[in-house]
């Protein structure tokens, strides 16, 4: 079964240098989706101050297979 590794970038980059086992790669990007939904929460401070959060999903040989990235927008007008 491969490795992937799901490296956060937030303002700053956190490698993993573990990783995961995962059958293939759709069930690595389901991975990347759950870390997705349990850091978003903590992560939100930055996320509405206008930095992406994301996710970079790669494979053993270091190959991006995806990016998920966490974005927020507020009107002009709001506090």
């Amino acid at each position: 079964m491969p490795r992937y590794y799901f490296d956060t970038l937030d303002g700053e980059a956190m490698i993993d240098q573990d990783g995961e086992m995962a059958p293939d790669n759709r069930s690595a990007r389901d991975i990347a989706t759950k870390i997705v939904s349990e850091m978003t929460p903590g992560k939100a401070p930055h996320i509405w101050a206008g930095e992406p959060f994301k996710v970079v999903l790669r494979d053993e040989g270091g190959k991006t297979i995806g990016t998920l990235t966490v974005t927020a927008t507020r009107r002009s007008d709001d506090a």
